[in-house]
C-alpha cells in the first residue's frame, strides 16, 4: 500500500514538474513571475495569480496561451484556463489544497487503516502547520470512518 501511494505521489510530482516547465517556456517573463500552474485535469488548467490585475492580464492572453501550451507534452487537450487569485498572505499549500478539493467531483473513497497511519507518519515530518493539520484531520476522518 505504501509503495502504491509513493508511486502515485511520484507520478504527480513528475506531472507537476512537466507542467511548470511548459508554463515557464510559454509565458512571457513578467506574467510568469506572478502566475503559477496549480492543477491540470481533463483539459482544464487551474492557475493561481498574485492579484486581480495579473489575473486580468492572464485572461486577456488566454486564447494565445492555450494555443501555445497545446504544443507542450501532455497538454494537447487543453481547452480552458481557470484563474484563481491567491489572497495576499494565503500560503501556497492552502491554495493547492483548495484547488485539489474543488477539482474532485467523485465520491470520496474509504481509506484503509494503513493509509491513515501513513498519513499520520507523513504529517509528523511536515513543517507547514496548515498541511500538517490537514493531514492529521484526514487521518482522523479515515479512522472514524472505519469504526
Amino acid at each position: 500500500m505504501q509503495s502504491d501511494l509513493l508511486q502515485r505521489l511520484g507520478h504527480e510530482l513528475d506531472d507537476m514538474s512537466r507542467l511548470h516547465l511548459a508554463w515557464s517556456r510559454v509565458l512571457p517573463g513578467p506574467l510568469a513571475d506572478h502566475t503559477r500552474p496549480r492543477h491540470y485535469e481533463q483539459g482544464k488548467l487551474t492557475v493561481s495569480v498574485s492579484s486581480a490585475a495579473w489575473g486580468s492580464r492572464l485572461r486577456q492572453q488566454q486564447t494565445r496561451l492555450i494555443d501555445r501550451l497545446r504544443h507542450e507534452p501532455g497538454l494537447s487537450d487543453l481547452h480552458e484556463l481557470a484563474v484563481q487569485i491567491v489572497p495576499k498572505g494565503e500560503h501556497d499549500t492552502a491554495a493547492d489544497l483548495r484547488t485539489l478539493a474543488d477539482s474532485t467531483r467523485r465520491a470520496p473513497a474509504r481509506l484503509s487503516p494503513q493509509t491513515a497511519q501513513l498519513l499520520r507518519e507523513v504529517a509528523e515530518r511536515v513543517t507547514d502547520p496548515d498541511l500538517r493539520a490537514a493531514l492529521e484531520r484526514l487521518a482522523k476522518t479515515a479512522e472514524q470512518g472505519r469504526r
